[in-house]
């Protein structure tokens, strides 16, 4: 099985902590678990959780949950922005 298909699979099965658990660096200091890496509230309805940081290539892992009449708004990266979008159904994920 290929590594898309494995995040394709787990993902899709709506197991996104299995997915931190299989592809995430041993030495990030993040738990795999929404106890130890919750979603914080970063503007009225839209929500940040961390996964993993990597001070080496200074690059991180993050999901932003965007609910029904949130907006994030105009914003600039410095650098290349890597995103999946994901659609939640219910208590699913597709």
């Amino acid at each position: 099985m290929s590594i898309i298909e494995a995040k394709s699979n787990a993902a899709a099965k709506g197991d996104l902590d299995a997915v931190v658990r299989e592809y995430a660096f041993p030495d990030v200091h993040i738990g795999a678990g929404e106890d130890e890496s919750p979603y914080v509230p970063f503007k009225e309805n839209v929500f940040i959780r961390h996964l993993a940081f990597d001070v080496t290539h200074n690059t991180y892992a993050n999901i932003l949950w965007v609910k029904k009449g949130g907006a994030l708004g105009r914003h600039r990266h410095r650098g290349r922005i890597f995103a999946c979008p994901w659609k939640a159904v219910g208590a699913t994920l597709i």
